[in-house]
């Protein structure tokens, strides 16, 4: 067990997770400060982003046996998959679909969050499950509405990042 908290403290885990801190911090502030000129492809990027990181992920976690881990992964896929699909079609439904699968990625991570843990661990989780809510309610809202939620999601994912750091 020593030998995991090492390694978990090492300079490549620090560099890690400030370069994820700086990047989700830079793309959040692209999508507040240009939420329409190049939205489309911005959330078709994201969406790819997602889909990749995600897989790789899921392939971790299958070597690992970890269920959870493979289902957060698929979960995520497939949230990548339907952003792609909605940037590009723009339809209600994929709002709808996109919704849902965060409500439910927000229910498990809220599930897989410790009760006792600080509030900007719990905070994600409860955030991700109202973007759904409100993806599931008003669809119609639209790329720009879609933009900010996400800017405030890798807003906070980067704070929780930032927690730790310290």
């Amino acid at each position: 067990m020593k030998h995991r908290l090492i390694q978990s403290n090492t300079l490549p885990s620090k560099l890690w997770k400030t370069v994820h801190i700086v990047v989700l911090i830079g793309l959040s502030m692209i999508l507040i400060f240009n939420p329409v000129g190049s939205i489309n492809g911005l959330i078709t990027t994201i969406g790819f982003l997602l889909l990749v990181s995600n897989l790789i992920y899921f392939a971790y976690a299958l070597k690992r046996k970890s269920t959870g881990g493979m289902f957060t992964a698929v979960l995520q896929c497939l949230l990548g998959l339907f952003l792609i699909l909605n940037a590009v079609f723009s339809l209600k439904l994929f709002s709808i679909v996109v919704g849902v699968l965060v409500v439910i990625s927000g229910v498990f991570s809220l599930l897989l969050t410790n009760s006792s843990s600080k509030l900007w661990k719990r905070s994600a989780p409860l955030l991700l499950i109202t973007v759904g809510l409100v993806l599931i309610i008003f669809p119609s809202l639209g790329i720009i509405a879609l933009s900010y939620i996400l800017a405030g999601t890798f807003l906070l994912t980067a704070f929780g990042k930032i927690g730790e750091l310290f």
